[in-house]
């Protein structure tokens, strides 16, 4: 830039001394247009005057004492950086980095289970898409389920058989149910399972949750048991008792075996068993009055099941389903009321 500069200046010069010589520049070239050869002799040997003169007027010593100087100053900023330290830091954030895709791709592939790949194709005799086809479904690295298992049910009891009590020493007492005031909770914690295929459509599952069996009876009934004799008595209350509500409740942990089935991408149907540990269990009578008479059928051994067996059926798309179970085992011992075989059914929610 210098050199055609001074180019430039030295042409511009001859161009007032002479109107004829015509001088232009384009992106990388200087033009020179001049009818006389001596004058642009002269002109160049001008130029290279200033040339020499604008060469001689620099202080190469000073130059190469700053290159000098910013080459020592590079070098002693390269041999301060900790090479080690930056590559060690390097390849653990490779590590991390690998971590997440492997983290992302386990995600995706959970998220694609639960709500579909969507994915089209292209039609190129009619110029249009149109989602790809169910049997379409990618096969899996693994065969590791996701069931659909974890989260919070809540629904209804019922029971389903005639229940009467034959242990009430004045005679029987029917044990009859209000159903939409016997409810039923439930919250499963955690669930593994096994496909049979890598598509998954079919696979095994099991878990643990928590079961919460409430009956609201219809009639006044009271629980009571002898301490020393442990005869189990259901009591009716007395007419005139200001009768609020009675109700039986039910704790289990519960553990499912099931066999999981997906038709279609967005949809499930569970088949199977559930069993049950009960390990809490309380009859209560409230009155009109506030006070409540509360008995701890912990001690009535002798009286209730401590497990239960359901057969179990659930059935849903994406993370909302229907379930209902049925007890293959009755809640009371045959010898203390004949079978009463209760149902829950309601709607579950899945993570």
């Amino acid at each position: 830039m210098i050199l055609a500069a001074l180019l430039l200046m030295a042409f511009g010069t001859a161009r007032a001394q002479d109107p004829q010589v015509t001088v232009s520049q384009n992106a990388d070239t200087i033009i020179i247009v001049t009818p006389d050869k001596a004058e642009l002799d002269k002109l160049m040997r001008e130029y290279n005057g200033n040339l020499q003169r604008l060469y001689d007027s620099i202080d190469w010593k000073r130059v190469d004492e700053e290159l000098r100087r910013a080459n020592e100053e590079l070098h002693r900023a390269y041999d301060s950086i900790d090479w080690e330290s930056i590559e060690r830091q390097m390849k653990r954030a490779g590590k991390e980095m690998e971590e997440w895709g492997r983290k992302m791709e386990k995600w995706g592939e959970r998220l694609e289970e639960r709500y579909g790949k969507k994915e089209h194709h292209y039609d190129c005799q009619n110029n249009t898409t149109a989602p790809k086809n169910d049997e379409d479904r990618p096969e899996r690295k693994d065969l590791l389920l996701n069931p659909h298992w974890n989260g919070p049910e809540v629904g209804l009891n019922l029971l389903l058989n005639p229940v009467v009590s034959n242990v009430n020493p004045s005679g029987t007492v029917g044990l009859s149910i209000k159903p939409l005031c016997s409810w039923y909770f439930g919250f499963n914690i955690a669930d593994v399972g096994i496909a049979f295929d890598k598509k998954h459509i079919v696979g095994l599952f099991t878990g643990v949750g928590i079961g919460w069996n409430n009956f609201s009876w219809s009639n006044p009934v009271m629980t009571t048991i002898d301490p020393e004799t442990g005869i189990v008595t259901n009591e009716p209350l007395p007419p005139d008792a200001q009768f609020k509500r009675s109700k039986l409740g039910l704790l289990y942990l519960q553990v499912p075996l099931m066999v999981e089935i997906r038709p279609v991408r967005r949809m499930y149907i569970d088949l199977g068993v559930t069993g049950g540990l009960r390990f809490a269990a309380w009859s209560k009578v409230k009155y009109m009055n506030g006070s409540t008479y509360t008995t701890n059928m912990d001690l009535m051994g002798n009286a209730l099941n401590r497990f239960k067996l359901d057969a179990s059926l659930r059935v849903g798309s994406r993370n909302l389903g229907f379930f209902i179970n049925y007890a293959l085992i009755p809640m009371y011992r045959y010898n203390i009321v004949d079978n009463p075989h209760p149902l829950s059914f309601g709607l579950s929610v899945n993570f």
